[in-house]
């Protein structure tokens, strides 16, 4: 349990500085993204501007934190397979319950 718990604080720790690096690149990407103009459906729109969110390199960016956060999944679910023999075992177990799941992951465009 604690090699596991360990894998999951070092992951976690790698999917927040992807987060980070998104949120930075979001922010160019926002300033320039313009106002879907009326009578356009939002889609539409937001396909026209893919050239804009690959400038950013958003989708690379957003594929490398969807992959750390399957990693953070998988260990997560290690965790709960795994039997809390302690008490530290069961606060670890407490600590990764119900926190993630695959349909939490952000799919990259």
């Amino acid at each position: 349990m604690r090699r596991l718990w360990a894998e999951y604080l070092v992951q976690l720790r790698l999917l927040k500085d992807r987060e980070v690096a998104c949120s930075a690149a979001r922010v160019g990407f926002d300033a320039e993204f313009p106002p879907c103009p009326e009578g356009v459906l939002p889609g539409h729109h937001w396909d026209a501007y893919d050239w804009l969110w690959r400038k950013h390199g958003l989708h690379r960016l957003y594929s490398a934190m969807n992959r750390e956060h399957r990693k953070l999944i998988k260990i997560a679910k290690a965790i709960r397979k795994t039997k809390a023999e302690t008490l530290f075992g069961v606060g670890v177990k407490l600590s990764v319950s119900e926190c993630f799941e695959e349909a939490d992951v952000v799919e990259a465009r």
